[in-house]
């Protein structure tokens, strides 16, 4: 009987050992990686709310200036969907972005930006252009150039305004200011007159490109070549090339009309 309440004791006694040697540190480790881990996740996740919070600040106050703001914060999200951003790699990108929410320098450079996209988007929120084209080749292509950057820029300052599109403004107005330049030959660019001074000097190369063209077209009969998806007609002399294009009213003119179209009243 002794010897039965003997080895209980030791069978007893084993169990507790394993339980105290083997077990509980484990049931501990186990709690201890848990409890790691969901504090890891908390952290990840703060800076995860930190990270947006500071995007959308980027995007309200450096939204338009180059290389930053939407490329950078579009960058950082293309990362952070393909991988499992660690606390300390977050933490290093907030604190980047901080820095630069920072940056009076780019601040004041991205006020200044709104404040001429404020004026080119009230001159070209309204902007369409529908009048006939008729110019020499070279001008046809220096002017047609300027329309498309006035229509990027316009659709660009549209989505802006209205549904808060970011978009590289200083590309863009980059573009536009190289062909407005090439068109009127002007060095500088007055926001608040460059619709108007880029049409007059439209009016003015087309009344002269007319005149030419309809005294040329009066000695010699000229070879008339629509272009293939466009509606462009090259009115080719031996001397020069003019190029028309007939606004929405007049798309289908047909090709033995287009003398009496452009020259009745020359």
């Amino acid at each position: 009987m002794a010897k039965s309440k003997m080895k209980t004791v030791q069978i007893i006694g084993g169990i507790t050992a394993f339980i105290l040697i083997v077990v509980l540190p484990a049931v501990l480790g186990i709690m201890k990686f848990f409890d790691y881990k969901k504090k890891k996740e908390t952290a990840v996740k703060e800076q995860k709310l930190i990270y947006e919070t500071l995007s959308s600040r980027m995007l309200k106050e450096l939204g338009l200036v180059k290389d930053n703001s939407k490329y950078y914060i579009s960058n950082i999200d293309e990362k952070l969907s393909k991988k499992e951003m660690t606390v300390k790699e977050l933490s290093k990108i907030n604190i980047e972005m901080q820095e630069l929410l920072r940056n009076k320098e780019l601040l004041m450079k991205n006020k200044k930006i709104i404040e001429e996209t404020q004026k080119l988007y009230q001159r070209l929120k309204n902007f369409s252009f529908k009048e006939h084209i008729l110019l020499k080749k070279e001008e046809f292509e220096n002017f047609d150039n300027y329309l498309y950057q006035v229509e990027k820029i316009s659709e660009s300052l549209k989505e802006y305004y209205e549904n808060g599109e970011i978009f590289d403004f200083e590309d863009r107005k980059s573009r536009f200011d190289t062909e407005y330049k090439k068109w009127t030959g002007e060095e500088t660019i007055v926001y608040e007159e460059f619709l108007e001074k880029a049409f007059s000097v439209f009016r003015e190369k087309q009344n002269t490109s007319l005149k030419e063209m309809c005294t040329l077209w009066s000695k010699n009969e000229p070879y008339l070549k629509k272009e293939e998806d466009s509606r462009n007609w090259n009115i080719v002399f031996k001397e020069k090339t003019f190029i028309f294009r007939p606004n929405d009213d007049a798309i289908n003119i047909p090709e033995e009309k287009i003398h009496s179209f452009l020259c009745e009243k020359n």
